[in-house]
């Protein structure tokens, strides 16, 4: 062989090695490719503009690195996956308070682009308070976990380029001041997916799918879409007009239209609307969950690619109808933590809670915190449809944003999760406020949630608009808290927090009560059960207060009394596992309420699963009443 040859063959070679190395870095820290993000394009072989990967990981209890200049130096840190469990995921004995106590980390990757420009990296969710640093500069930096956020900068060259992260999750106290109310275990760091892109100079974001079904079975899908101008807002150019061309690829053929022209200036966004006509749709349920390819383009240079689902979801008085046949909601809620990993969930840990939801027949869970876009694809595949806490969680009774400046930040957050979340088929209702108290608090959150309900019912008509109400607190009038919402959820403890061990007969008196009280006061709102449940573990006689048996029969006959009235469209149980709340939690209040029940330590222990993930008796009780509910 020729010397020429010889080198033209080792170029090759190299060549091959980069394009293989590109593609081990995309898919070594990622997901399992399962999320709407993940989607590779047509002709998949193309190598992507940009990459990040090769994750390590170096703790800071001290809190040294900023002084010791650690953004710029890295010191030596160990290989690590994001998402993934790099600082300690403990909640037994001295090292859960240390754990919950918060602490302070480093995290370094490599992003690797293909030529120069504009990128974005984008974080799913830092808890608690992130700094990023991209090349030595400081690129970003958020507040509060469970939100996306990009950091994006201008790459002056192709190449690597080193990524870190400082995250610091201390301070319990200030995060909740700061309307970050952590509902359960102050885990840190990042817990869901990064990602990087090359931005074109107009990307699209798919922000709504509407699906009405006509009578000759044809479907028309209404697709809302955000157009953004990623250009530096000084950019001396007039706004242009632009389009977005939407291409759904239904069964063996593409439908495609484009929107209207909207004028769009540099570092501007401007909502627009695409319309296309399906003949025969393959729709979209619990039963059935078809998923279809949609390609949005831009004539500013984006591309982006979504699963979407096809369903229409309509209210018939008290009643919910899901492509024109009626849908009663069962299910549990949902913290997503997973021992070991907190809500730093695997594709595995993913898979896991969807097959424990399999378990107990559910169509439904409820959550209390944004879920992130990998744990949403799952759900629309796995055809479980998502009731979705959107403002800021409130312990009951309590209102954080009571000053104008905190009802602007609550608004934001609650819209913002509500325009990343409402393209998914599995997004069934988005809920305002967690334990309602009656009127309401009187510092604003009747006002407040009037507002953001309608904003929610003109941005995402389709979802249901809801607030959960505190049972033990109904309301007394159809006040201005409840004017412009479309259901509400009721949270009930009657065996549990009241009347614990009373007569079966006493609790389901009550009970019903209850439900005929709110009944009179709301008598035109769709009501789902979205607490009810009871405390258990192997400490307590199977049958006493706080026992398996215990648990289990109040689950079956209180599924089944709800299954019997018509005007309740749903049932959740609280909750699917048990979970880390706080090392001193021990129950809450129950210890004080129910005398001899021996709680343990820092898990709500109302779970069908045990946290380790093993099922309690509850599990088949569960699933035998979920099957009887028509």
């Amino acid at each position: 062989m020729s010397p020429r040859r010889a080198f033209l063959l080792v170029l090759a070679v190299a060549v091959l090695l980069v394009v293989a190395g590109g593609a081990w870095l995309a898919t070594r820290d990622g997901d399992d490719g399962r999320g709407p993000s993940a989607t590779p394009p047509s002709g998949a072989a193309r190598v992507p503009e940009a990459r990040i990967g090769d994750w390590r990981h170096r703790a800071d209890p001290d809190d040294v690195g900023l002084d010791a200049g650690w953004a710029a130096r890295p010191p030596a840190m160990t290989p690590v996956s994001v998402p993934g469990a790099a600082e300690p995921r403990v909640v037994d004995g001295e090292a859960g308070r240390r754990t919950f106590a918060g602490s302070v980390g480093w995290w370094s990757a490599t992003l690797a682009v293909t030529r120069p420009g504009r990128h974005a990296v984008r974080f799913g969710s830092v808890g608690h308070d992130a700094t990023v640093w991209i090349g030595g500069e400081r690129a970003c930096t958020h507040t509060g976990a469970y939100e996306p956020f990009d950091c994006v900068v201008d790459l002056d060259r192709a190449g690597r380029h080193r990524v870190m992260l400082r995250a610091d999750w201390r301070d319990l106290e200030r995060q909740a001041q700061e309307g970050h109310d952590r509902a359960w275990w102050n885990w840190g760091g990042p817990s869901w997916d990064v990602e990087a892109r090359r931005l074109a100079d107009v990307e699209a974001d798919l922000v709504g799918v509407e699906t009405t079904l006509s009578q000759d079975g044809r479907a028309r899908v209404a697709l809302r879409v955000e157009l953004r101008d990623t250009r530096p807002r000084a950019t001396a150019q007039a706004a242009r007009p632009r389009r977005v061309r939407a291409t759904l690829t239904h069964g063996e053929g593409e439908i495609a239209a484009t929107s209207r022209p909207v004028p769009l200036a540099p570092g501007a966004s401007r909502r627009t609307r695409v319309e296309l006509e399906v003949a025969a749709p393959q729709l979209w349920s619990p039963g059935d969950p078809r998923l279809h390819e949609l390609e949005l383009r831009t004539d500013g240079g984006g591309r982006t690619r979504e699963r979407v689902g096809l369903r229409e979801l309509r209210r018939e008085g008290t009643q919910l109808r899901l492509n024109g046949a009626p849908l009663r909601l069962v299910g549990a809620g949902l913290p997503p933590d997973a021992r070991g990993h907190g809500d730093a969930l695997t594709a595995r840990d993913r898979r896991r809670i969807i097959e424990h939801l399999g378990d107990i027949g559910a169509n439904a869970v409820r959550s209390q915190h944004p879920l992130s876009d990998a744990f949403l694809a799952d759900l629309d595949e796995a055809g479980i449809l998502v009731w979705q806490l959107v403002g800021p969680f409130d312990k009951a009774g309590k209102f954080w944003a009571q000053t104008p400046q905190r009802r602007r930040e609550a608004r934001r957050r609650a819209l913002a999760t509500a325009d990343r979340q409402a393209a998914h088929p599995s997004m069934v209702a988005w809920s305002l406020s967690n334990e309602v108290s009656g009127r309401g608090h009187p510092r604003g959150q009747a006002e407040w949630v009037a507002d953001v309900a309608q904003s929610l019912r003109r941005r995402t008509p389709g979802i249901l608009v809801a607030v959960d109400i505190w049972g033990r607190n109904l309301p007394r009038d159809a006040n201005l808290l409840y004017r412009h919402l479309d259901a509400v959820g009721m949270t009930e403890y009657i065996g549990m927090a009241e009347l614990a061990g009373a007569p079966v007969a006493e609790q389901e008196d009550r009970v019903r009560d209850r439900l005929e009280r709110l009944r009179a006061v709301l008598p035109d709102k769709v009501l789902v059960i979205t607490e009810y449940g009871a405390n258990a573990n192997g400490s307590n006689p199977v049958d006493a207060v706080g026992g398996y048996g215990y648990q289990a029969d109040l689950l079956r006959r209180r599924t089944a009394l709800y299954a019997a009235r018509r005007d309740v469209a749903g049932m959740l149980v609280w909750i699917l596992r048990d979970y880390a709340v706080s090392p001193d939690f021990g129950g809450g209040n129950l210890r004080g309420r129910i005398p001899g029940i021996r709680l343990s330590g820092p898990l709500s222990e109302k779970g069908l699963f045990r946290y380790d993930g093993t099922p309690k008796p509850a599990v088949r009780a569960v699933r035998e009443a979920f099957a009887d509910v028509d």
